[in-house]
């Protein structure tokens, strides 16, 4: 009987998993341009328009990442990641600035953005 031996395979790279991701932003063309780039990357996503929305939506839901806009109308973004780490399971906190995210809060987000973001920092952002 003639022994055959298995060429080694070429490993595929691991899928990446998809994550559940909240996106808060107040401005609906905001909200559109970052829901479809993590859609597009094959994650869930839930849009909301308000920091209080997205406290409702974090209450309701577990999230992997909220991507969260720095000004919002009804309450700031930094107002929002406070009280979303009040939360015993808060997803990671990105937030999205269109001023200068130097004057962040330090710590407060896992990764702060400057719009206009490009896909793939934002993706690069979403993975963690």
């Amino acid at each position: 009987m003639p022994v055959m031996s298995a060429s080694p395979r070429a490993k595929s790279p691991a899928a990446r998993p998809s994550l559940s991701v909240l996106i808060a932003d107040d401005h609906a063309y905001s909200r559109e341009v970052v829901s479809r780039i993590a859609a597009a990357l094959g994650h869930k996503v839930t849009t909301v328009e308000g920091g209080h929305a997205a406290l409702e939506a974090v209450a309701a839901t577990e999230f992997d990442v909220a991507i969260i806009d720095r000004r919002m109308p009804d309450m700031d973004g930094a107002a929002v990641a406070i009280a979303m780490k009040a939360h015993p399971r808060h997803p990671r906190l990105v937030a999205l600035s269109g001023d200068d995210p130097g004057d962040m809060l330090p710590g407060l987000f896992d990764v702060v953005l400057q719009k206009p973001v490009e896909a793939a920092v934002l993706a690069k952002a979403i993975a963690g």
